[in-house]
C-alpha cells in the first residue's frame, strides 16, 4: 500500500495528475482507510480543475482522521476555496457496559457491517483485524472501554455474541474477505438487502 501512495504523490509531483488520480483512486478502491491517499487524491483533483470532487475528499479526509497534519492540509485546502467545516465534537468513550455481546447471525452482522458510513468502517477496521489474528485480544480490548461511534460498537459488540469456535473460525474466514475487498463486498451484500426490501423482487434476495 505505501508504494502505491509514493507512486501516486509522485505522479503528482511530476505533474501527471491524470496518473496520480488512477493510482491513488485505485489504492483507496483496495482500502478506503488510506486517509493520506484521499487527501493527495484531493489535491490531484484541485490540479485536474475537478473542484467538486476534491472538495468532497477533503471533506471525508476531515471526517476519517485526527490526524494533525493530514487534517491542517485538507482544511486549507478548503479554507482556499472559501469552505468553513465546523469542528466536529470529540467522539465518547463507550464504557464495557455499552459492550456487552448482542446475539445476532452472521448475515445479518454483515449487513450491518456493510452499512456502517465510512468514518465507522474506520473504527472498526482495526478491530477486524484483531479479531482475525487473536479473539480473546479482541475481546479484553473492547471490554477495557472502546472509542468511537455508536454503530461501530453495536457491530463490534455482535461479533463478541459468536461464542462458538465454528462460528468464529467462519467469522474470521469472512471477514478477511471482507477486508481484501471491503467495497466490492458492500455492494455485493447491500444489493441483496435492497433487493429484499423491494416487493417486486421477490423473497430471492432476503437475508436469512
Amino acid at each position: 500500500m505505501g508504494d502505491a501512495l509514493e507512486q501516486g504523490m509522485n505522479a503528482y509531483q511530476a505533474g501527471d495528475y491524470e496518473r496520480a488520480v488512477a493510482v491513488l483512486g485505485q489504492l483507496l478502491e483496495e482500502d478506503p482507510t488510506q486517509v493520506a491517499a484521499r487527501l493527495w487524491l484531493g489535491v490531484s483533483m484541485v490540479a485536474q480543475g475537478e473542484e467538486d470532487r476534491a472538495i468532497f475528499m477533503f471533506k471525508r479526509v476531515l471526517k476519517e482522521t485526527t490526524d494533525p497534519e493530514i487534517r491542517a492540509y485538507a482544511q486549507e485546502m478548503l479554507t482556499q476555496r472559501g469552505i468553513s467545516v465546523a469542528e466536529e465534537p470529540l467522539v465518547p468513550v463507550l464504557p464495557p457496559s455499552a459492550m456487552a455481546p448482542c446475539n445476532i447471525s452472521f448475515n445479518n452482522l454483515l449487513r450491518e457491517i456493510c452499512l456502517l458510513s465510512d468514518p465507522e468502517l474506520v473504527e472498526v477496521l482495526p478491530w477486524f483485524q484483531t479479531y482475525i489474528q487473536d479473539v480473546q485480544a479482541f475481546e479484553t480490548g473492547l471490554t477495557a472501554g472502546f472509542r468511537g461511534r455508536e454503530a461501530s460498537a453495536l457491530v463490534l459488540a455482535g461479533l463478541l455474541g459468536l461464542d462458538s469456535p465454528r462460528r468464529q473460525a467462519e467469522c474470521k474466514s469472512r471477514l478477511q474477505s471482507f477486508l481484501n475487498a471491503p467495497n466490492r463486498v458492500r455492494e455485493q451484500i447491500l444489493g441483496v438487502y435492497l433487493r429484499s426490501l423491494d416487493p417486486s423482487a421477490g423473497e430471492t434476495g432476503a437475508l436469512k
